[in-house]
């Protein structure tokens, strides 16, 4: 008894082919506009509170908020020196002329099955002002308040809040070491062990500052989810198995001989 080596090698590639499919081809990303490549704010949420006088006594106008920056290498209101783009064209930069707090905010729901969710994004710092990361709150009123924060926050909570019945789980806290110019960084964080399948949240990227001006740049921000193996795949990997033994069978029926 001998199965073809043409058959054996067909149904090895088809087997092969249909096992890669059930890791890369279903995942899916549950960000939308996430290196910001619009141009715009598409898909996001952009909240800002800041005061009416400038750092500078006013020889400026004050100015905070999220900008989308290209290829520039000055900022858009404080005209300092910044980076450009992580990849692509464009990013989002919190930039200021006055104390502020800057938030960027998008919703997404976790796919039912999902067996996998990871978060990534670039993001860099700088802080003009040079005396590291103080307070808690993303307020800009509570002095002195200098630094970036990124969350896991539930759906319903509100835009600024820190409080920890609001904040599932805190993924950046502070400030990055001061380099002129800043280096952008990548963070990776697995999200599943802190989230319901079926259930919607908020990802909340935040900065604040009320002593000088503080940039934070956003970019390549995806939330990579991965089901369970679809019942279509498992149907298909069954009938492949169904298939292989019955024309095993048949050719074996062929090909056997009596003594």
């Amino acid at each position: 008894m001998r199965i073809s080596p043409r058959y054996r090698l067909s149904a090895t590639l088809a087997l092969v082919c249909l096992v890669s499919l059930s890791g890369d081809v279903q995942s899916a990303d549950l960000i939308t506009n996430g290196g910001f490549e619009s141009g715009s704010f598409a898909g996001w949420t952009v909240a800002t509170e800041f005061s009416g006088t400038s750092y500078d006594n006013n020889a400026t106008a004050p100015a905070s908020d999220f900008y989308i920056q290209a290829d520039s290498f000055t900022t858009p209101v404080s005209g300092l020196a910044t980076l450009g783009p992580a990849s692509g064209n464009s990013f989002a930069l919190a930039d200021s002329t006055t104390a502020g707090a800057n938030v960027l905010i998008q919703n997404f729901t976790v796919p039912l099955g999902t067996i996998a969710l990871n978060l990534s994004f670039d993001m860099f710092t700088y802080d003009w002002y040079g005396f590291g990361a103080t307070g808690t709150s993303l307020s800009y009123l509570d002095d002195p308040n200098q630094h970036v924060r990124v969350d896991l926050l539930k759906v319903t909570s509100p835009d600024f809040s820190t409080d920890p019945a609001d904040v599932i789980l805190n993924i950046f806290d502070g400030l990055q070491t001061n380099t002129d110019p800043p280096t952008w960084q990548t963070y990776n964080q697995d999200l599943l062990a802190f989230v319901t399948p079926g259930s919607t949240y908020r990802l909340r990227f935040g900065a604040v500052d009320n002593q000088f001006v503080l940039n934070m740049g956003v970019d390549n921000v995806s939330v990579i989810a991965v089901p369970e193996p679809s019942t279509f795949l498992l149907g298909s990997l069954a009938g492949l198995t169904i298939y292989v033994l019955r024309t095993r069978r048949l050719y074996t029926s062929v090909r056997t001989f009596p003594d």
